[in-house]
């Protein structure tokens, strides 16, 4: 990485995807971490549970309005009444502060397609206000159809996710007439669905997925408009891999331009610069 591209960077090596991102964070610049079995327990027992990748801020206040502070607190704790407050959720939680992670690191070459193509983002609040949460949902459609576009995907179902301010999390999916890549397509038809959702308590979550994938076959369409909007896409898709993400972007997401939410796959823009 120094070599080619005359930066540095600090590693992590543990037994697991989540340690080895904690360990990777240990030492910057610059660093290299190895974390070996006998240590880990030890390392854990004083770390603060918002170091491990994938606990936010509000995890964070809600672990310690309850006394939970390190990752040894968390491997420790109650899995009812993490239960309790966390739902299904609090047990993957309690692993995690034990530094289990059961997901397996699979190489981009022998990965299998992929079923879906999805991303979901914690709110700076629990909102209840439809047009403010259609934002967060047209910057999440694109995500959704770049990654689509990038992989030469298109889906033929779409998936509105949203995580209410007790945690529990509910899914709404609609099989589309016709297979999606584009954005605003993708946010259209996540939007139409946000319409027959009712809204029982303000969201903390919410997330977009297309899913039922096929390859998209580039071949030139007969219709006009239809090549039209495949330029579009290519020529935002062109500036945004060359200048970094959501340079090149929708007009409508003016009012984000600083977000300090949580978005997964790992995605902090540092805000819109073009406008379309």
């Amino acid at each position: 990485v120094l070599g080619k591209l005359g930066i540095t960077c600090s590693i992590g090596i543990a037994p697991n995807k989540l340690l080895a991102k904690l360990a990777s964070g240990l030492v910057k610049p610059n660093g290299l971490t190895v974390l070996i079995p006998p240590i880990i327990p030890y390392l854990l027992e004083e770390t603060p549970v918002e170091a491990l990748c994938g606990i936010g801020e509000k995890t964070t206040l809600r672990l310690n309005r309850i006394g939970i502070r390190t990752c040894g607190e968390l491997g420790r704790a109650s899995i009812s009444l993490l239960r309790s407050i966390f739902g299904i959720w609090g047990e993957h939680l309690a692993a995690m502060g034990r530094g289990e992670d059961p997901g397996e690191v699979i190489p981009e070459e022998i990965a299998p397609d992929p079923k879906s193509i999805g991303h979901s983002m914690t709110l700076e609040r629990d909102i209840d206000d439809r047009a403010l949460i259609e934002i967060y949902l047209l910057q999440l459609s694109e995500k959704v159809g770049r990654r689509l576009r990038r992989g030469g995907w298109v889906g033929r179902m779409v998936t509105l996710t949203l995580r209410d301010r007790d945690f529990s999390t509910h899914t709404h999916r609609r099989r589309l007439a016709a297979p999606a890549w584009e954005s605003l397509k993708i946010f259209q038809e996540i939007k139409t669905i946000l319409l027959d959702v009712p809204l029982r308590q303000p969201v903390r979550l919410v997330g977009v997925s297309a899913g039922d994938l096929v390859k998209w076959e580039a071949q030139p369409s007969l219709f006009t408009e239809i090549d039209r909007r495949k330029r579009l896409y290519k020529s935002i898709d062109d500036v945004n891999d060359r200048m970094g993400e959501f340079t090149l972007t929708w007009g409508s997401l003016i009012e984000r331009q600083r977000h300090r939410g949580v978005i997964s796959p790992s995605w902090r823009p540092d805000g819109i610069r073009r406008y379309l």
